[in-house]
C-alpha cells in the first residue's frame, strides 16, 4: 500500500506543480488586480510548496532511515521465521 501511494506520489506531483505555475503566470498575465493577483501567488505558492514537501518526505522515506528500519525489521522477521536446527 505505501509503494503504491509512493507512486502516485512521484508521478503526479510534479505534472500538478507544472500545471500550478501555469496558473500563476496566468493570473498574472490576465488579471489586472494587484490583491487578487497576490492572494493566487499566495495560494498557489502554499499548494506547490506542501506538493514538493510531500516528494520529498517519499524520498526520504525510501533512502533514508525509514527505508533501513523497514529493510532491518524484514531481516527481524524472517529470521524469526526460520526454524533452528537441522
Amino acid at each position: 500500500m505505501n509503494d503504491r501511494i509512493a507512486a502516485i506520489i512521484m508521478r503526479y506531483n510534479l505534472p500538478a506543480i507544472a500545471v500550478l505555475v501555469l496558473v500563476e503566470i496566468g493570473c498574472v498575465i490576465i488579471i489586472d488586480d494587484k490583491t487578487l493577483i497576490a492572494v493566487v501567488s499566495v495560494a498557489t505558492g502554499g499548494v506547490i510548496t506542501a506538493l514538493i514537501n510531500e516528494r520529498l518526505m517519499v524520498i526520504q522515506y525510501f533512502f533514508g532511515s525509514s527505508h533501513g528500519s523497514k529493510q532491518k525489521q524484514k531481516t527481524i522477521d524472517k529470521t524469526i521465521d526460520k526454524p533452528e536446527g537441522p
